[in-house]
């Protein structure tokens, strides 16, 4: 009886860490993609400027600079996400302990 609760458990808790881990990896790459896409945009104007004649080398290499400073909100907004993702799973497994009759002492 004990055992097969325990084998029921560690199988739940894989499957929702397996399910969690998917979750983040597809979230946090579409995130990552579309800041190295907004980025990548970004250079891609300001290398256009500078060729056109309306900006410096000067000036763009400082753009490209304080770019990567701009975004750096962003990224570690990243870690939060994954965090989230990780306490909402966690709230998940409790909740499920917490509600289940068969843990209930008798």
């Amino acid at each position: 009886m004990f055992r097969d609760r325990l084998d029921h458990s560690v199988s739940e808790f894989g499957e929702s860490s397996k399910n969690t881990s998917r979750l983040a990896a597809v979230s946090v790459g579409r995130y990552t993609f579309l800041i190295e896409l907004a980025f990548a945009l970004m250079a891609t104007i300001g290398l256009w400027w500078t060729q056109q004649g309306e900006l410096s080398l000067f000036a763009y290499l400082m753009f490209i600079i304080v770019s990567k400073e701009f975004y750096k909100p962003f990224v570690n907004m990243e870690s939060h996400w994954l965090n989230y993702i990780k306490v909402k799973d966690s709230y998940g497994r409790i909740s499920h302990l917490i509600e289940c009759s068969c843990y209930h002492q008798s």
